[in-house]
């Protein structure tokens, strides 16, 4: 994929996660349309996002999150980092799994609103 591709289609940035709290390092990029992902070395526009997958062994571990695409690639976003006692890869997760689902239109919800679909 072309960097003049992805970073015309990606979109304003959004939100920044770094590899921890107190790090410089970006871990990945949340823009308008996708998500580049720096440990995995890509951008995954959210039409793509066959399925989310929660790495979930303990509620107070819970860091990992794993992605496939439409076209086979499966990767795992690492959040890890709290606030409080609350892991930032619950929000992180539910934010993937609504994009998924509007972008799929999987919830009744998203069908009815006449949102763009992707088959």
């Amino acid at each position: 994929m072309s960097s003049a591709r992805v970073t015309g289609n990606a979109g304003a940035p959004v939100g920044v996660q770094t590899i921890t709290e107190d790090a410089d390092e970006i871990n990945f990029v949340v823009t308008e349309h996708g998500i580049f992902v720096s440990g995995a070395g890509q951008y995954v526009p959210f039409s793509e996002i066959k399925s989310v997958e929660d790495r979930l062994e303990d509620k107070h571990t819970f860091s990992s999150i794993g992605i496939e695409t439409d076209d086979g690639r499966r990767f795992d976003i690492v959040v890890d980092s709290a606030t409080g006692r609350l892991r930032d890869a619950y929000p992180m997760s539910r934010f993937l799994h609504q994009v998924r689902a509007r972008t799929r239109q999987t919830l009744p919800a998203f069908r009815d609103a006449g949102v763009p679909t992707k088959s």
